[in-house]
């Protein structure tokens, strides 16, 4: 799966900056819709200092941060994070980095326990490109894009900024227009920001900004600062995505176009490696159509949702049934 990665074009030369805008332009519909999110546990949060409270109060903080990035939730997140007695049990790594910071990695599997007791939400790592188009004026100003990359970091949603366009062009058209352009940038959902007035003077980090996401149909508008902007987002897309770990269902899966043992190996690993599945089962190989029965979290709609983001398994004919007998798949490399 590609990944993106962003690049500062403030910071380069004029000659470098057009030669790259015109190639991203040829380029972005390849980009794929989906990125896996790696660091979903471990958090880097800032410690006053090197003594054992500190250090205990940032463990915490990191904790919420992961839980956050997890269920998509953070109200929640940080309600249950400061709930537990003992984080040290959780925790399976911890080091001090340079600007005054703690980075605490946690055991995946003691942290997918403590979701499922909790009730929370689950949100996989497989997760849909946000499109971010800022107005023209707030383009120039790298506060606004910092506070948005950081917020967007700690709720584990990938990003990737319009190039040419800004949301003063786009706020008045309508969904179709707006979900052509994140197509283009190989995104599904788009965030347009927006400002109140005219004069970018008291932008930065803590301005007030108008915030519109349009995603599946339909869209959203509310105001806040630009964490609030990506927090709002985060908490939309997970209500469509996350699963309930409490709720476990399972479902026979029909995978064709299974032509090598090579990709029997990437589709059964692909399976396997969806935080939301907890067992594949392989039931028999028929030509080149691979027959699985699948214990996931959540529900048939979810687990579609689900593998409909990054498209390596795309749904034959899908219903809008909700209780399909077996889920039919093609397998796309």
């Amino acid at each position: 799966m590609r990944s993106i990665r962003q690049i500062r074009l403030d910071a380069l030369p004029k000659f470098w900056v057009l030669a790259l805008t015109a190639l991203a332009l040829v380029c972005v519909p390849l980009l794929t819709m989906a990125v896996t999110v790696n660091d979903l546990y471990s958090a880097t949060v800032r410690v006053a200092d090197r003594s054992v409270s500190a250090r205990d109060q940032a463990v915490g903080e990191a904790l919420a941060v992961v839980l956050t990035k997890l269920s998509g939730q953070k109200a929640l997140a940080v309600r249950v994070a400061s709930a537990q007695t003992d984080t040290a049990r959780l925790v399976q790594r911890v080091g001090y980095v340079s600007g005054g910071q703690l980075e605490v990695g946690f055991d995946s599997e003691r942290i997918n326990s403590l979701l499922d007791q909790s009730g929370m939400p689950f949100w996989d790592r497989i997760r849909p490109v946000l499109l971010i188009v800022l107005p023209g004026a707030l383009q120039g100003l790298p506060e606004v894009r910092a506070a948005l990359e950081l917020a967007a970091r700690d709720r584990g949603l990938p990003i990737v900024w319009a190039i040419t366009e800004n949301s003063d062009v786009f706020a008045s058209k309508g969904f179709s227009q707006i979900q052509a352009l994140g197509a283009q940038y190989g995104a599904q959902p788009v965030l347009l920001a927006g400002m109140f007035g005219d004069t970018p003077s008291s932008v930065g980090a803590s301005a007030n900004l108008r915030w519109q996401l349009v995603f599946d149909g339909g869209s959203q508008e509310w105001s806040g600062i630009p964490e609030e902007g990506v927090g709002f987002t985060a908490e939309q897309l997970s209500r469509y995505y996350a699963v309930s770990g409490k709720q476990v269902s399972q479902h026979l899966l029909e995978v064709s176009g299974v032509g090598s043992v090579q990709s029997y190996g990437q589709i059964t690993n692909y399976l396997s490696s969806l935080l939301t599945v907890r067992r594949v089962s392989v039931q028999a190989l028929k030509g080149d159509v691979l027959h699985l029965q699948l214990e996931v979290r959540g529900t048939q709609t979810t687990l579609r949702r689900l593998l409909a983001v990054d498209k390596q398994l795309i749904e034959h004919e899908p219903s809008t049934a909700e209780a399909a007998d077996v889920l039919r798949y093609r397998y796309n490399p």
